[in-house]
């Protein structure tokens, strides 16, 4: 912040300093004449808005910005919880912890810090044909805690938004109410991937969630991910009301392993296995 004055003791300064507050020595109409003269026109709340929050930017892109204010607040809800995946650039000197057992970030798999998998191109090929068809399905990525879950998740959605498809992701722990949602799918430009990360928070309202986007004109494909014990009633249910597909993440194939290997290797993180045979 500023801190406008005529005069500043040197002390003063030192003691501002601390606080992170600039001295501006003069008056308040000096101050004032020259931020106007400086600032031709100031910009709209929608302009701060969007500068604020790029992502949401990048959103109303994609639907559009002629929006009446009601189906604005559809989307902004929407946002509030589904991000928009894009393409993900490489990060220089990026200090990554996932090889020491942090979640996943996304810059994690814009730096291909995770091994490449075979259950990773098997679930692309199976959400590129599906994306073909014209009917909602879920997807249900399920395994123990560890088993790379989330991992997989946000590696196919990156390669998804890849190949242009438009992709959502949530791991948030709330998430829109009903009508939000569905009017915010009805505002979409196409047919969509809704990732999401958190189901043990939504399987509560996923049952309405899959029931709002039958309806819908477009037809969105839904991704979730969770332990097995906890899903393994759930998916039952929402087999009622669309079609689910079970796929557990299955244990590493030898390619797997070796592409872990070189992972490790590549970034200095062999430890004790450094310097050994490759079997």
């Amino acid at each position: 912040s500023f801190l406008v004055s005529r005069s500043f003791s040197p002390a003063q300064v030192d003691m501002l300093k601390d606080l992170n507050v600039i001295p501006l020595v003069g008056t308040a109409k000096e101050f004032f004449e020259t931020l106007g003269s400086a600032i031709v026109q100031f910009p709209t709340l929608n302009k701060v808005v969007l500068k604020s929050n790029q992502g949401l930017e990048g959103l109303l892109k994609v639907v559009g910005t002629n929006l009446s204010s009601t189906n604005r607040r559809h989307i902004e809800e929407f946002y509030g919880c589904f991000r928009p995946v894009r393409s993900l650039q490489k990060t220089a000197h990026f200090r990554s912890f996932f090889l020491l057992g942090s979640e996943p970030q996304w810059e994690d798999i814009a730096n291909d810090f995770d091994a490449p998998r075979q259950f990773n191109a098997d679930l692309m090929n199976e959400f590129q044909q599906s994306l073909r068809g014209n009917d909602v399905e879920l997807f249900a990525i399920t395994g123990p805690a560890g088993s790379g879950k989330s991992t997989v998740m946000k590696r196919v959605a990156a390669s998804l938004a890849s190949l242009g498809s438009l992709v959502f992701f949530t791991h948030s722990e709330e998430l829109p109410a009903l009508h939000h949602f569905e009017a915010a799918l009805e505002l979409l430009p196409g047919r969509s991937v809704l990732f999401f990360d958190n189901a043990s928070l939504a399987v509560g309202i996923l049952a309405d969630y899959l029931a709002a986007a039958k309806r819908s004109v477009r037809k969105h494909l839904f991704v979730i991910a969770g332990r097995t014990h906890k899903l393994v009633e759930r998916l039952t249910l929402l087999n009622a009301v669309v079609r689910v597909h079970e796929r557990p993440v299955p244990d590493l194939t030898v390619q797997d392993v070796d592409n872990i290997i070189d992972v490790l290797e590549r970034n200095h993180m062999l430890g004790q296995l450094a310097n050994t045979p490759r079997p």
